[in-house]
């Protein structure tokens, strides 16, 4: 897997549906006696994470939406549906996106999408149409981030950000030291908070949720800033209240976590009572999900990988939720055994019991024969979408079934000639590719890819240039990828270019990676092509793929392009070429017109540099020191808010003992401003990936801060 990849990996949203679904229907839909649910369930669709994964079962339309309704309910026995589009319309009204930022475009995508598809709306009229519940999915924290948050990996800024937090800070919450925050915490204890988000709600509620029956609030947040779970929790508010009841300050004494921990808990307590009159106002129910795992406190990012809570062990008071009738759903969400699910929740259970609040639990399969009692007692189980829900496969058909006017029938006919239970004509596959449901023809698509059948090829080129849905575009160029022709990469780029959504850009770089040698010339002539939007498709493909030779000219190629784009993706595609000739022409790019340009080299530069020649490297390493000089005092660059992090990451890195001392000089300097830019380089890693720290190592490095020898003493603090 080359680095590229595992940077996708980490998407806005794809984190977590990603470690849902590897749980949940796959392997109901590899078991033929599979059953449609007795009991109702509920379903979470992710609409950001289908940018990413087109194979999914796309809603993006009005035929996909329909479609899509009419599958999960005759098939799974759907009754509510909980749509990830409310996060995306909070952030279209009242964060913003950033610029130069990969996650970024796909944000910008996202609204795009829910606007003139008008996704969100057909999906609520759908539910209701077929009897459905319509629920948003929204957060509790996770308001965006700062500049430099990600910025290590060389995939520019963090995506979005709130205004409102950027302009009070305060109001956000800070490491021990007070040496920087984490915006997209916000600390419920000050008034100006709640009545701040208390209005935004309302203006919500008039507007963009007024379709939704309820909100289904998640605790977790997504990003791998925080280097261990009680690192940013600190805010003055909660600080100078636990002085007040304790006589001890937390933020220079040894104190008592759990007490500090039920003060910043009664703060979302007290938020959630002056919400509950919002809710009523408005006739919208409220769900809140709990950490399976212990119940008490937030959720952890499962798609992260590590048990970090970035929010802190604050407490999560949900019995006396419960107790004073704040929520009307509490959720056991997933990530531990089911064994561990079934207890947490028969534990909910008994708190809730007389009373109207619902429990609900992730839990992909019926229960067990030992909890079938479950569903009298009314708890209703989550699932989520994944790649098969669109396919067929419940039942064997016969062959004459291609023909068949019910769609349902024509796909699992589909699925049957995919896994080579039957053989079917490739001329009858190809007639599919115009079939009235957009999902007949994702799947014709999908099995002529699967099967390989070239003689599908003509007919596949032919409907992806024509083809109305995005989604069913997408999966014929994913098609196009595994079986192809001498026209099919210019078929590729004529429906990029005139349908340049994000789907259909993920698919084509992922068709044109796949492509194989027969494909190089091809590949190497469409850099002609006039469009900026396609060739810097193009070559962010060839960070795709292995390295081949053959095509490093055509990247080199690409760094001279006149769209920054185009030259962005060039430079990260030669990270996968350790070659001398690679590194040589990255180290004029650090010189490009455009900063974003310069620290995306910066970042190829660090993974290339082990296979450089030491002319070389002591090369790179001057230029690279110029370029962090200049985010000093005063800085003119365009990314002096975070491009400091790939540059400064390159030289910590890339050159060792050597790179770090280095960094520590500069540090250790007058110039105050970048020495504290340094301490972070040094001491607050952040580039996509866990950097666990121990809280006591975190804490005595705030003594190497510029400027803040009165933190040298600053006790740890202690949990009882």
């Amino acid at each position: 897997m080359n680095r590229a990849s595992n940077l996708c990996k980490l998407s806005y949203g794809i984190f977590i549906m990603l470690v849902m679904a590897s749980s949940c229907l796959n392997a109901q839909h590899k078991d033929r006696t599979f059953a449609r649910p007795e009991y109702p369930v509920s379903m979470w669709y992710s609409t950001g994470d289908a940018l990413f994964e087109y194979k999914w079962m796309p809603m993006d339309s009005e035929a996909t939406v329909n479609a899509a309704f009419d599958i999960l309910q005759s098939r799974y026995n759907v009754d509510r549906i909980l749509w990830r589009d409310a996060n995306i319309e909070w952030v279209a009204k009242w964060d913003k996106p950033r610029d130069r930022s990969f996650y970024g475009d796909s944000v910008v995508e996202w609204i795009n999408i829910a606007r003139t598809s008008r996704a969100p709306e057909l999906a609520a009229l759908a539910a209701k149409q077929r009897g459905m519940k319509f629920w948003g999915i929204f957060h509790m924290f996770d308001y965006g981030g700062k500049a430099e948050t990600d910025a290590g990996a060389g995939i520019g800024q963090w995506h979005t950000y709130d205004p409102w937090l950027i302009q009070y800070p305060e109001y956000c919450v800070w490491d021990r030291a007070h040496i920087t925050f984490m915006t997209g915490m916000i600390e419920y204890g000050y008034p100006q908070v709640r009545k701040e988000y208390l209005r935004r709600m309302e203006e919500m509620f008039k507007g963009p949720f007024k379709k939704y029956d309820g909100l289904f609030v998640y605790t977790y947040m997504e990003n791998t800033v925080a280097h261990y779970t009680d690192e940013f929790i600190y805010s003055d508010i909660a600080c100078d209240q636990y002085k007040k009841m304790y006589g001890v300050d937390p933020r220079k004494e040894p104190f008592d976590l759990e007490k500090y921990y039920a003060i910043r808990g009664e703060y979302i307590t007290q938020y959630l009572r002056e919400l509950r009159p919002l809710f009523k106002k408005y006739g919208k129910k409220l769900a809140i999900v709990l950490n399976s795992d212990k119940l008490d406190l937030p959720q952890c990012w499962i798609g992260g990988g590590s048990d970090i809570l970035h929010q802190g062990r604050v407490k999560m008071d949900w019995r006396t939720w419960v107790k004073e009738g704040l929520v009307d759903e509490l959720h056991v969400w997933g990530g531990v055994s089911p064994k561990k699910k079934i207890e947490n929740v028969q534990e909910v259970l008994k708190v809730t019991k007389g009373t109207p609040v619902q429990v609900t639990v992730f839990y992909s399969q019926e229960f067990p024969a030992s909890a079938q009692y479950l569903y009298a007692e009314g708890v209703q189980r989550l699932i989520t979408t994944d790649s098969h829900n669109e396919e067929g496969g419940m039942e064997k058909r016969p062959v004459s079934d291609i023909d068949s006017a019910d769609p349902d029938a024509v796909l699992n006919v589909l699925t049957q000639a995919r896994k080579k239970e039957l053989d079917l004509p490739t001329e009858k596959i190809a007639a599919l590719l115009r079939h009235p449901h957009p999902f007949v023809r994702r799947q014709a698509a999908n099995t002529i890819g699967t099967l390989k059948l070239q003689a599908g090829v003509p007919s596949l080129e032919q409907a992806v240039v024509a083809d109305p849905e995005e989604s069913v575009r997408a999966m014929m160029i994913d098609a196009l990828g595994k079986v192809n022709g001498p026209n099919s990469v210019q078929a590729i780029a004529q429906a990029y270019i005139t349908m340049p959504r994000w789907p259909v850009r993920i698919a084509a770089r992922g068709a044109l990676a796949a492509m194989g040698p027969e494909r190089y010339p091809d590949l190497a002539k469409a850099l002609d092509n006039q469009s900026s939007v396609f060739r810097a498709v193009l070559m962010e493909s060839f960070h795709q793929r292995e390295t081949v030779r053959e095509m490093l000219p055509t990247i080199l190629k690409g760094l001279n392009d006149s769209d920054e784009q185009v030259r962005w993706e060039a430079v990260f595609s030669l990270s996968v070429y350790p070659c001398q000739e690679a590194v040589d022409a990255l180290l004029k790019v650090l010189d490009d017109k455009s900063d974003y340009v310069q620290n995306r080299a910066a970042t190829s530069l660090k993974i290339m540099l082990p296979k450089a020649s030491d002319e070389l490297r002591q090369r790179v390493f001057d230029k690279l020191m110029v370029k962090y000089q200049e985010f000093g005092p005063g800085s003119k660059r365009t990314d002096k808010d975070w491009g400091w992090r790939p540059i400064g990451d390159a030289i910590r890195d890339g050159f060792g003992t050597k790179g770090k001392n280095a960094l520590i000089d500069i540090l250790n300097g007058k110039n105050t401003e970048l020495a504290k830019l340094t301490w972070k380089v040094l001491f607050l890693r952040n580039d996509q990936q866990w950097h666990p720290v121990e809280r006591n190592v975190m804490e005595k490095q705030y003594k190497y801060y510029p400027g803040r020898s009165d933190r040298q003493a600053c006790p740890p603090a202690v949990l009882d």
